[in-house]
Protein backbone atom coordinates (compact mmCIF):
# COMPACT_ATOMS: atom_id res chain seq x y z
CA UNK A 1 0.00 0.00 0.00
CA UNK A 2 0.96 3.62 -0.22
CA UNK A 3 1.79 3.75 3.51
CA UNK A 4 4.13 0.79 3.15
CA UNK A 5 5.89 2.51 0.23
CA UNK A 6 6.10 5.69 2.31
CA UNK A 7 7.60 3.95 5.34
CA UNK A 8 10.12 2.12 3.23
CA UNK A 9 11.07 5.29 1.39
CA UNK A 10 11.60 7.26 4.60
CA UNK A 11 14.02 4.61 5.87
CA UNK A 12 16.11 4.64 2.71
CA UNK A 13 16.19 8.31 1.73
CA UNK A 14 14.49 11.63 2.21
CA UNK A 15 11.12 10.64 0.76
CA UNK A 16 9.91 14.21 0.36
CA UNK A 17 12.71 15.10 -2.03
CA UNK A 18 12.07 12.07 -4.23
CA UNK A 19 8.30 12.36 -4.01
CA UNK A 20 8.56 15.93 -5.21
CA UNK A 21 10.52 14.74 -8.24
CA UNK A 22 7.67 12.37 -9.13
CA UNK A 23 5.40 15.38 -9.70
CA UNK A 24 7.52 16.41 -12.70
CA UNK A 25 5.53 15.47 -15.82
CA UNK A 26 8.18 13.43 -17.63
CA UNK A 27 9.38 11.71 -14.46
CA UNK A 28 5.84 10.77 -13.52
CA UNK A 29 5.08 9.39 -16.99
CA UNK A 30 8.27 7.32 -16.97
CA UNK A 31 7.59 5.99 -13.49
CA UNK A 32 3.89 5.21 -13.81
CA UNK A 33 4.12 3.61 -17.25
CA UNK A 34 6.89 1.26 -16.15
CA UNK A 35 5.06 -0.07 -13.11
CA UNK A 36 3.35 -3.45 -13.11
CA UNK A 37 -0.43 -2.97 -13.34
CA UNK A 38 -0.94 -3.99 -9.71
CA UNK A 39 1.31 -1.14 -8.53
CA UNK A 40 -0.30 1.72 -10.46
CA UNK A 41 -3.04 2.43 -7.91
CA UNK A 42 -0.65 2.32 -4.91
CA UNK A 43 1.67 4.68 -6.79
CA UNK A 44 -1.18 7.13 -7.40
CA UNK A 45 -2.23 6.82 -3.76
CA UNK A 46 1.34 7.50 -2.67
CA UNK A 47 1.39 10.73 -4.68
CA UNK A 48 -2.06 11.64 -3.35
CA UNK A 49 -0.83 11.28 0.23
CA UNK A 50 1.70 13.98 -0.57
CA UNK A 51 -0.84 16.24 -2.32
CA UNK A 52 -4.21 14.97 -3.56
CA UNK A 53 -5.16 18.03 -5.63
CA UNK A 54 -1.75 18.24 -7.27
CA UNK A 55 -1.91 14.52 -8.08
CA UNK A 56 -5.33 14.90 -9.72
CA UNK A 57 -4.14 17.92 -11.73
CA UNK A 58 -0.99 16.08 -12.80
CA UNK A 59 -2.90 12.98 -13.91
CA UNK A 60 -5.40 15.14 -15.77
CA UNK A 61 -2.53 16.74 -17.70
CA UNK A 62 -1.11 13.30 -18.54
CA UNK A 63 -4.23 11.62 -19.93
CA UNK A 64 -3.01 11.87 -23.52
CA UNK A 65 0.29 10.16 -22.62
CA UNK A 66 -0.89 7.16 -20.62
CA UNK A 67 -1.44 3.60 -21.82
CA UNK A 68 -4.90 2.07 -21.39
CA UNK A 69 -4.43 0.34 -18.03
CA UNK A 70 -2.76 3.32 -16.40
CA UNK A 71 -5.28 5.68 -18.00
CA UNK A 72 -8.20 3.80 -16.42
CA UNK A 73 -6.63 4.13 -12.96
CA UNK A 74 -5.82 7.80 -13.53
CA UNK A 75 -9.37 8.61 -14.64
CA UNK A 76 -10.83 6.69 -11.69
CA UNK A 77 -8.68 8.77 -9.33
CA UNK A 78 -9.54 12.04 -11.08
CA UNK A 79 -13.27 11.29 -10.92
CA UNK A 80 -13.03 10.23 -7.26
CA UNK A 81 -11.28 13.55 -6.60
CA UNK A 82 -14.35 15.46 -7.77
CA UNK A 83 -12.88 16.65 -11.06
CA UNK A 84 -15.47 15.10 -13.36
CA UNK A 85 -16.12 18.32 -15.30
CA UNK A 86 -12.43 18.95 -15.89
CA UNK A 87 -11.89 15.34 -16.96
CA UNK A 88 -14.86 15.47 -19.34
CA UNK A 89 -13.54 18.72 -20.80
CA UNK A 90 -10.01 17.39 -21.40
CA UNK A 91 -11.21 14.13 -22.97
CA UNK A 92 -13.90 15.93 -24.96
CA UNK A 93 -11.36 18.40 -26.31
CA UNK A 94 -9.03 15.58 -27.34
CA UNK A 95 -11.84 13.81 -29.17
CA UNK A 96 -13.18 16.98 -30.80
CA UNK A 97 -9.73 17.91 -32.11
CA UNK A 98 -9.11 14.30 -33.20
CA UNK A 99 -6.03 14.29 -30.95
CA UNK A 100 -7.18 11.48 -28.68
CA UNK A 101 -4.90 8.48 -28.57
CA UNK A 102 -6.13 4.93 -28.81
CA UNK A 103 -6.10 4.52 -25.01
CA UNK A 104 -8.47 7.48 -24.57
CA UNK A 105 -10.77 6.28 -27.36
CA UNK A 106 -10.78 2.80 -25.82
CA UNK A 107 -11.61 4.17 -22.35
CA UNK A 108 -14.55 6.18 -23.71
CA UNK A 109 -15.83 3.26 -25.79
CA UNK A 110 -15.53 0.95 -22.81
CA UNK A 111 -17.29 3.41 -20.51
CA UNK A 112 -20.03 4.66 -22.83
CA UNK A 113 -22.66 5.20 -20.17
CA UNK A 114 -20.28 7.15 -17.95
CA UNK A 115 -19.01 9.11 -20.96
CA UNK A 116 -22.59 9.96 -21.97
CA UNK A 117 -23.43 11.07 -18.43
CA UNK A 118 -20.31 13.24 -18.38
CA UNK A 119 -21.18 14.76 -21.77
CA UNK A 120 -17.75 13.92 -23.16
CA UNK A 121 -18.69 13.88 -26.84
CA UNK A 122 -21.37 13.24 -29.38
CA UNK A 123 -21.80 9.63 -30.51
CA UNK A 124 -20.82 10.53 -34.08
CA UNK A 125 -17.50 12.06 -32.98
CA UNK A 126 -16.68 8.95 -30.97
CA UNK A 127 -17.65 6.58 -33.78
CA UNK A 128 -15.43 8.44 -36.25
CA UNK A 129 -12.54 8.28 -33.78
CA UNK A 130 -13.09 4.56 -33.19
CA UNK A 131 -13.00 3.84 -36.92
CA UNK A 132 -9.89 5.99 -37.43
CA UNK A 133 -8.05 4.39 -34.53
CA UNK A 134 -8.92 0.89 -35.67
CA UNK A 135 -7.50 1.61 -39.15
CA UNK A 136 -4.21 3.09 -37.91
CA UNK A 137 -0.95 1.15 -37.75
CA UNK A 138 0.19 0.81 -34.16
CA UNK A 139 2.75 -0.93 -32.02
CA UNK A 140 3.49 -1.57 -28.34
CA UNK A 141 0.94 -0.39 -25.79
CA UNK A 142 -1.06 1.35 -28.52
CA UNK A 143 -1.41 -1.92 -30.41
CA UNK A 144 -2.64 -3.65 -27.25
CA UNK A 145 -5.24 -0.92 -26.74
CA UNK A 146 -6.21 -1.07 -30.41
CA UNK A 147 -6.78 -4.83 -30.13
CA UNK A 148 -8.88 -4.33 -26.99
CA UNK A 149 -10.90 -1.67 -28.83
CA UNK A 150 -11.35 -3.99 -31.81
CA UNK A 151 -12.66 -6.71 -29.47
CA UNK A 152 -15.00 -4.22 -27.85
CA UNK A 153 -16.36 -3.19 -31.25
CA UNK A 154 -16.54 -6.62 -32.84
CA UNK A 155 -17.67 -8.74 -29.89
CA UNK A 156 -19.53 -6.29 -27.70
CA UNK A 157 -20.98 -4.05 -30.41
CA UNK A 158 -19.62 -0.72 -29.14
CA UNK A 159 -20.40 1.00 -32.46
CA UNK A 160 -23.88 -0.55 -32.59
CA UNK A 161 -24.70 1.19 -29.31
CA UNK A 162 -23.71 4.56 -30.79
CA UNK A 163 -25.57 4.33 -34.11
CA UNK A 164 -29.13 4.90 -32.81
CA UNK A 165 -28.07 8.23 -31.27
CA UNK A 166 -26.86 9.57 -34.64
CA UNK A 167 -28.67 11.28 -37.45
CA UNK A 168 -29.27 9.33 -40.66
CA UNK A 169 -26.47 11.25 -42.39
CA UNK A 170 -24.04 10.56 -39.55
CA UNK A 171 -24.92 6.85 -39.49
CA UNK A 172 -24.41 6.64 -43.24
CA UNK A 173 -21.02 8.37 -42.96
CA UNK A 174 -19.84 6.03 -40.21
CA UNK A 175 -20.96 2.95 -42.12
CA UNK A 176 -19.19 4.18 -45.27
CA UNK A 177 -16.01 4.71 -43.25
CA UNK A 178 -16.27 1.20 -41.83
CA UNK A 179 -16.82 -0.36 -45.25
CA UNK A 180 -13.89 1.57 -46.75
CA UNK A 181 -11.58 0.47 -43.96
Amino acid sequence: TAKQYSLLASKIFDAHVYTEKLFAVDTCVQAITRLPAKDVRPFINYLAEANKDRTADLLLSLLHRLPAGVLAEAIAFILASGMEKQCASVIGDMLASRAAGVAVVYWVARNLEKAKAMGICRPYELAVQIVAVMEARMSGDDLKAQNMLRTLVEEKGALDVLLPDMSTTERRDVLIRINQG
